[in-house]
């Protein structure tokens, strides 16, 4: 089985589109196509019904995607375990928006090193909507974000509440900015 073909089901399957989910794999549209047929033939099914509103999961893709999110994670179970490191017997994959590294996400690998020598650390970076993937894909056990999407295997929970400071370039501010421009990013 290529796994190469099973996330880009995913991707096809998520997006509602080969277009979209060319662009979040970085290939071709046509390379889409082409890997969402092979596994079609090798299936004897048709995945996805195509329009020019994008692509809808038949039946039998419905079916096959349950199949698709177990075989992803086993993969990457059985690819982290090979994996470890000399000297570690465990592994832990993380993930956090690229705004909560530096406050929370350091701080977090240096517990679990301290705490857990014999766990061998793997961290990813990236937006809500990659990370949530990753997480149903197994790619990784746990990730920290601002937004998180709700899925029934997944688990959330709030960690902490984030306090925001006014800050301004004129003396006394307060929340009564009048004309002034805000940008808050």
């Amino acid at each position: 089985m290529d796994i190469t073909l099973l996330r880009t089901f995913l991707e096809v399957a998520s997006t509602g589109s080969f277009v979209a989910a060319s662009e979040r794999l970085f290939v071709t549209q046509s390379a889409v196509s082409l890997r969402v047929q092979r596994l079609e033939d090798s299936l004897g099914q048709s995945l996805f019904t195509r329009s020019k509103a994008g692509a809808e999961l038949t039946p039998a893709g419905e079916k096959f995607e349950r199949y698709v999110l177990s075989l992803l994670k086993i993969w990457e179970e059985a690819r982290q375990q090979v994996a470890i490191p000399e000297g570690f017997t465990r592994t832990l994959s993380i993930g956090a928006q690229y705004s909560l590294w530096p406050r929370l996400g350091f701080r977090w690998i240096d517990a679990l090193r301290t705490n857990h020598p014999e766990l061998a650390v793997r961290a990813e970076l990236g937006m809500p909507d990659r990370l949530t993937r990753f997480l149903v894909e197994g790619v990784l056990d746990v990730a920290l974000t601002y937004t998180p999407q709700l899925r029934p295997s997944l688990r959330v929970e709030k960690v902490l509440n984030e306090e925001l400071v006014l800050v301004a370039s004129w003396p006394d501010p307060d929340l009564n900015l009048g004309d002034r421009y805000v940008l808050v990013d």
